[in-house]
């Protein structure tokens, strides 16, 4: 079995920042008791700067 590295966890983040629908990503946060504010910091801190999504930004303010 190939073992996924943290570059390919990444990728994956990336995607869901940048493919996911928003519908999607809110029913993502509600089904793992997240909320907007953990998301928004979460981009801020790891994925603005890497993969930003500049639309992702305007509705999380």
């Amino acid at each position: 079995m190939k073992r996924k590295t943290a570059r390919g966890a990444l990728f994956q983040v990336a995607n869901f920042f940048s493919d996911v629908p928003l519908r999607a990503m809110v029913e993502f946060l509600e089904r793992h008791g997240l909320s907007a504010e953990e998301l928004r910091e979460y981009y801020q801190k790891y994925m603005r700067n890497v993969y930003p999504n500049r639309d992702l930004e305007e509705i999380l303010g």
